[in-house]
């Protein structure tokens, strides 16, 4: 039984997988806007080289999305490398397989949209995690890190997006 830990891990024996083997971080500091009714990066994507083809990659997401006063949905969804959607409910009828979905009557504000997916890219080859959105109708606009009405005044906010990739061995 461990009393104390030192170091990185990195040394440790007799561990049977999920040692977290590198991290890396994307940020999205400065703020998106989209009226697109088709996907579109938003600018907040990471890369990482998994050591091992039985490797998975813990993807954590931290969105702050604001919409115009007017109810328009955001679709969202988190993909890899090209528009291998890993993260999506299943669609039916017409419904759309997405990641999370915001909407707002209020343009003031903001909504935090945390997304988490454990992902088995099963490859040695850089893979690239990216966030997508789209918006319900054109006549309204998704807005990330930022509120639909964004006023300048001394309470508005402009609010950081982040991910963060682990490896973590098998």
């Amino acid at each position: 039984t461990a009393t104390a830990f030192s170091g990185d891990g990195s040394a440790l024996t007799n561990v049977s997988g999920g040692k977290i083997l590198q991290v890396k971080q994307g940020a999205l500091n400065g703020t998106f806007s989209t009226n697109s009714t088709s996907f579109v990066n938003i600018g907040l994507s990471e890369g990482i080289t998994p050591s091992a083809t039985d490797s998975k990659i813990l993807v954590l997401v931290n969105l702050n999305v604001g919409s115009d006063n007017n109810g328009n949905r955001i679709n969202i969804r988190l993909v890899r490398t090209s528009n291998d959607n890993i993260l999506v409910g299943t669609g039916s009828g017409n419904r759309q397989p997405a990641s999370a979905q915001v909407a707002s009557s209020n343009g003031e504000n903001i909504a935090n949209v945390h997304l988490s997916h454990l992902d088995s890219p099963s490859t040695t080859s850089a893979i690239t995690y990216q966030v997508q959105c789209k918006v319900q109708s054109s006549s309204g606009s998704a807005h990330f890190g930022k509120s639909g009405a964004d006023t300048n005044n001394d309470f508005e906010c402009r609010v950081p997006q982040r991910i963060i990739l682990m490896e973590v061995s098998a």
